[in-house]
C-alpha cells in the first residue's frame, strides 16, 4: 500500500514540475517585471523535477524604452540534490547560451548605469524590514560553461 502512495506522490510531482511549474514561473517572472517597469520575456521553461534541471529559452530583460539590457538563447541549471538537502543551493551545471549584456549610460552629470537603475528600482519594491537578517544560503557552482556571449559597453 505504502508503495502505490508512494508511486501517486512521485507522479503529482512530476506532473506539477512539467506542467504547472513552467506556466507558473514565467507568469510570476513576467508579472513581476511589470511592477518594475521592465518587461522580461520567456520563450519557454522546461523543469525536469525529478532531475533537478530547469531550461530556459529565449530570456529577454528590456527597458521601458525598448533597449534590451540582457538577452539569452538558452540557459540550463541542473542542482544538487545531496547539496538542498543540507540548506545549500549547489549547482552542479550552469550553461549560458549567446547571452548578450548592455551596459549603458547616458552622456551627463548625474546620469545612472543602466543596471544601477534596475538594481535600484528592485530594492525600492523591498518592503522596509524590521526584523533580523535571515541567514545566507551557501551557494556553490561545481561547472559555469559560456558559450558565444556578448558584451555592449556605452559610456556617454
Amino acid at each position: 500500500m505504502s508503495g502505490v502512495v508512494l508511486a501517486i506522490l512521485a507522479s503529482l510531482f512530476w506532473l506539477i514540475g512539467v506542467t504547472w511549474a513552467p506556466t507558473w514561473i514565467k507568469k510570476q517572472i513576467e508579472g513581476y517585471s511589470q511592477q518594475l517597469g521592465y518587461s522580461i520575456q520567456i520563450q519557454s521553461i522546461d523543469v525536469k523535477p525529478f532531475q533537478l534541471v530547469v531550461q530556459v529559452q529565449g530570456l529577454r530583460l528590456d527597458q521601458i524604452q525598448g533597449k534590451q539590457l540582457f538577452g539569452l538563447d538558452t540557459g540550463l541549471i541542473r542542482l544538487r540534490w545531496s547539496k538542498l538537502i543540507t540548506g545549500e543551493l549547489g549547482v552542479q551545471d550552469l550553461q549560458l547560451t549567446n547571452p548578450s549584456i548592455l551596459l549603458e549610460r547616458a552622456a551627463g552629470a548625474g546620469s545612472k548605469w543602466n543596471w544601477m537603475q534596475l538594481i535600484e528600482t528592485i530594492n525600492a519594491q523591498k518592503p522596509p524590514s524590521t526584523e533580523a537578517k535571515p541567514k545566507a544560503i551557501k551557494v556553490s557552482v561545481d561547472r559555469l560553461a559560456i558559450q558565444g556571449a556578448r558584451l555592449q559597453f556605452r559610456d556617454g
